[in-house]
């Protein structure tokens, strides 16, 4: 994740190792350094994907933060300050989401979006550590009330804004689905989405 905003701010990086060892992480840090100069990084013993985003989103200092995960790639310039000046005009909005999907989004996400401090600063610190955040995110948690699939209609609308909009133009790749059909690791959690917090190896 970098952040946006004031650039005298380090970006911060959380990483999520579970399926490699401290070797293989560095040179990820190489690559943050490389387009960001000097980073705040962090590099836990033990892997936890909601704990990698409660590190993340607890130091993040500036108004705005572009969460960015490593299986994701743009393929289209997006225009980030433009999309700032939407929060300014929405003071009920969370997060701008860049299309990942033609699907109508009615959740937050954690694909790649630009995310307000009056969002990340509930959150982070405040995940349980033993749930998927992205299933956290469905829920009333954090003070910040989520519409969920499940109901009708889109009861808050305005805290969420997905862009591209009207013609739902898909901006990013999904380089996670492609390698995880081929890699020999496996989410944890039985099965079950709300459980995944690392990787294992297939049997």
């Amino acid at each position: 994740m970098i952040k946006l905003g004031n650039m005298d701010k380090k970006p911060l990086v959380g990483f999520f190792p579970g399926f490699y060892d401290m070797g293989e992480t560095y040179p990820l840090i190489k690559i943050a350094k490389k387009y960001f100069g000097e980073v705040k990084y962090n590099l836990p013993d033990v892997a936890n994907f909601a704990a990698a985003v409660n590190w993340t989103w607890k130091n993040a200092e500036t108004d705005y933060i572009f969460h960015l995960e490593d299986d994701w790639q743009l393929i289209q310039k997006v225009p980030i300050n433009t999309l700032l000046l939407e929060f300014d005009k929405n003071p009920n909005l969370l997060q701008i989401i860049l299309r990942a999907y033609r699907y109508n989004y009615v959740t937050c996400a954690l694909s790649p979006s630009i995310i307000h401090r009056r969002m990340y600063s509930a959150i982070g610190g405040n995940l349980k550590e033993d749930l998927n955040p992205e299933a956290q995110l469905r829920g009333e948690r954090h003070g910040i009330v989520m519409p969920s699939r499940g109901r009708k209609g889109f009861p808050h609308r305005g805290k969420i804004m997905v862009y591209p909009g009207k013609n739902r133009k898909i901006i990013l790749k999904d380089l996670g689905r492609a390698w995880i059909r081929k890699t020999k690791y496996i989410k944890n959690g039985g099965g079950k989405k709300a459980r995944f917090l690392t990787w294992d190896t297939k049997n």
